[in-house]
């Protein structure tokens, strides 16, 4: 499912790379918004609209993974990207409990990507929920941050995995 970072191109980012502590975004969390105060939103309009508006947005700094394909990773100025959360974490704050962790293992959460355990690398899943476009400019700032690379079958399932989700069939009542 993966391939070693040795064999691959070091300056070039791939579908399925997975990069380490990058700034996330934490915006649909509910604290995060009750926490929304003076210091930390700021909003700035001009009188005629024609300034942008600033919005602060708390982050943090996680594994995430590449979802856009490698040739729009190489031209675009945006990039998909997804938070990876470790399986034991999820275990223990109770959002993932047995028989969804199975389910998991084979893939049958159509929201969820998972990638087992690799190296020092834990299991993990990738929320598919959760996507956001992140400037290329700032990605290539974390190329030294990669530490996994899917191999072309695990790129196909990531892609098989992305158009079952965005395709919304009947998702398994099991």
């Amino acid at each position: 499912m993966y391939v070693d970072l040795n064999e691959s191109y070091p300056q070039t980012l791939f579908q399925g790379d997975v990069i380490k502590d990058f700034p996330f975004f934490i915006y649909d969390s509910a604290k995060a918004l009750e926490k929304v105060s003076e210091t930390n939103f700021s909003l700035r309009e001009g009188d005629d609209n024609t300034l942008p508006s600033l919005f602060v947005v708390e982050t943090r700094k996680t594994k995430v993974l590449l979802l856009s394909q490698t040739c729009d990773i190489q031209r675009r100025k945006h990039i998909m990207a997804c938070p990876i959360y470790e399986v034991d974490a999820l275990l223990e704050d109770g959002t993932l409990n047995t028989k969804r962790v199975e389910a998991l293992r084979k893939r049958q959460i159509n929201y969820w990507f998972y990638l087992p355990e690799h190296g020092e690398e834990k299991e993990s899943l990738a929320d598919l929920q959760t996507i956001f476009y992140v400037p290329k400019r700032i990605l290539d700032k974390y190329l030294s941050s990669r530490i996994i690379s899917l191999d072309d079958w695990g790129r196909h399932h990531l892609c098989w995995a992305l158009a079952t989700y965005f395709g919304r069939p009947i998702e398994s009542k099991e």
